[in-house]
């Protein structure tokens, strides 16, 4: 349940504002599962549209999904927008991958986004993280350094570089 300090002293547009902000910087932290990060999501989505604003202004975007497809609606616009929302805000030490994968792919002429928020939570779901990412999960600490809840580096690694093994200052 979501509950706000809605009153007469409350300026609306500031309580929208901060409403959009909250959905748009609600990201999935490292250990936080989907299903968990897909309530706060719709629980933010929800705070918006109780004071009467929108995540975002689809009209633009439903006239030109109608041209290709008549049978669009703002329901059907609204999903695709929430589900790559909800796609570009998932945890970008486990996602970026995915990430790379479907904007690789619109290169190539194929739209993989998911069509809805349900088709967006199932891809989170089943997405099969590198393994080496799964380490970086696990722990923390990245390649690059330690990492905060939304994968970026909060500390710089010092230890010494991994080599193969090899001698390469070995003269022959």
């Amino acid at each position: 349940m979501i509950t706000a300090g809605v009153n007469k002293t409350t300026n609306k547009y500031y309580s929208a504002f901060k409403a959009n902000k909250k959905f748009y910087s609600t990201h999935q932290n490292v250990n936080e599962g989907v299903d968990e990060f897909y309530n706060r999501f719709e629980n933010a989505k929800d705070l918006v549209v109780l004071f009467k604003a929108n995540v975002a202004d689809i009209d633009a975007l439903l006239v030109d999904e109608q041209l290709t497809q008549s049978t669009a609606t703002k329901e059907t616009t609204m999903q695709k927008y929430l589900a790559v929302a909800l796609i570009m805000n998932a945890n970008k030490v486990k996602y970026e991958s995915l990430w790379n994968k479907l904007e690789n792919d619109l290169l190539v002429g194929t739209d993989s986004y998911p069509k809805t928020i349900g088709a967006a939570t199932h891809l989170l779901t089943n997405w099969k993280v590198p393994v080496a990412v799964e380490e970086v999960v696990e722990t923390g600490i990245g390649l690059e350094g330690v990492r905060d809840g939304n994968g970026d580096i909060i500390e710089e690694d010092t230890r010494t570089p991994r080599t193969s093994g090899r001698n390469h200052d070995k003269e022959s």
